[in-house]
């Protein structure tokens, strides 16, 4: 079979060296390898600069990589990535001002749209009678104002959601979720609520945590910029697949070529959660539930690997322990009643108030007794801030209700 191809005019090549000129003259210089997409395979949609890193291949020691770090192997003339495996349809020298650089053509389809084909009759029936079987289950619950108001109840509509869903076809089930999925990203936005709410109070609280506080080199700032806004698409994916993907993605841009040499998995959790942190994201929990429930293949691989990341770097914010310069909240004086009440803690905040011991009687308000808990209730710092209003700053409710219960 014979190929007319015309690389110049190529959408892909075009792309690339309109819009990312210096990693094009980098790629000259250093003699990488160009693979591009036949014409009529390129993912238009899709263009950016993760997908052109995708199709760039270095030499790295005695192995061959992709600029995002995917091990690839040639050989019969195909390209293994991963478990993706492409046809070179034919090898070309481009010229350029600045030298030549090799080039391969391949062919590679969309993969939205690879090995897809029209839902047979029988398909379309097991996906509509799908459909209204969850829809049934949703409206019941939904119907119910007793249910509505009973957590458990929630949890168990969204289980036997699940249950349904996990028994069809792959390929149907994705249907069945794409279809559903407001329905359902509403129900479980509602149930990890109270989680999101804590998880956006830290985000709010430490959101100008600076790389130097988390102890990481400025140079990730470039990898932080490219992969803050791959990461924000994941709310728009309906599609377990394409969420893991944005995902998949973004710790691809952390980890490319260019970063300093000592990323560890340490400083890769903090790089995640300070994405996380900037990021305009506000349920972050719901959408590691809809991929956890609605996840269908076997967790022991990548897919496995990108949702215990995610898991991790949240339970890592929720516990304020990111942040390796400072335990407590910015320009909080040093004192243990204000501390306490700026970080939520009740039960700090209870033994402070509380705690006195009465030496003569329990109405004595001398210096041994009541005085010294009176005074530190209602003590201000420097600028007349007294806990209760370091406990609403930020915005500790329960903290708030200790305060209150002991001044009134």
């Amino acid at each position: 079979m014979e190929y007319d191809e015309d690389l110049a005019s190529n959408p892909f090549l075009k792309f690339f060296q309109e819009n990312f000129t210096i990693l094009y003259e980098e790629a000259v210089k250093n003699q990488w390898i160009l693979c591009i997409p036949l014409a009529n395979t390129v993912c238009h949609d899709k263009l950016d600069e993760f997908y052109i890193r995708q199709h760039i291949i270095m030499q790295v020691g005695e192995e061959s990589r992709t600029l995002t770090n995917d091990l690839v192997e040639i050989s019969n003339d195909r390209l293994h990535v991963g478990s993706i495996s492409v046809q070179i349809l034919f090898q070309e020298t481009i010229y350029t001002k600045l030298g030549k650089i090799k080039a391969f053509c391949i062919h590679k389809d969309d993969p939205n749209i690879a090995n897809i084909k029209s839902p047979t009759i029988f398909q379309k029936k097991s996906i509509r009678d799908s459909i209204r079987t969850v829809k049934t289950v949703l409206t019941h619950y939904l119907k119910s104002d007793q249910d509505f108001a009973m957590p458990e109840k929630l949890n168990d509509c969204l289980i036997e959601v699940k249950n349904c869903i996990s028994s069809l076809d792959r390929r149907i089930s994705s249907c069945v979720v794409c279809n559903l999925y407001t329905q359902l990203m509403d129900l479980i936005t509602i149930q990890a609520s109270k989680a999101d709410a804590n998880l956006n109070k830290i985000r709010r609280n430490n959101y100008n945590t600076t790389l130097e506080d988390l102890n990481l080199p400025e140079q990730f700032k470039p990898s932080l910029a490219i992969a803050l806004p791959e990461l924000e698409k994941l709310p728009d994916e309906k599609l377990v697949a394409d969420k893991l993907d944005c995902l998949r993605k973004s710790l691809n841009l952390l980890t490319k070529t260019d970063v300093p040499a000592d990323l560890d998995a340490d400083n890769l959790l903090a790089l995640f959660s300070y994405l996380i942190l900037k990021s305009q994201v506000t349920n972050w929990t719901a959408q590691l539930d809809f991929i956890k429930l609605f996840h269908t293949s076997s967790l022991l691989g990548e897919d496995g690997y990108l949702i215990s990341t995610l898991e991790a770097v949240l339970d890592h914010l929720k516990q304020g322990s990111f942040d390796n310069k400072q335990s407590f909240p910015k320009n909080v004086p040093d004192l243990p009643l204000l501390r306490a009440a700026s970080l939520g803690n009740t039960e700090a905040l209870t033994e402070l108030l509380y705690s006195s011991k009465f030496e003569c009687h329990p109405l004595c308000s001398c210096r041994s007794c009541g005085l010294p808990r009176v005074v530190d209730a209602l003590g201000s710092d420097s600028k007349g801030w007294t806990a209760l209003h370091y406990a609403t700053y930020y915005g500790h409710s329960d903290a708030t209700q200790v305060k209150i219960s002991e001044i009134l």
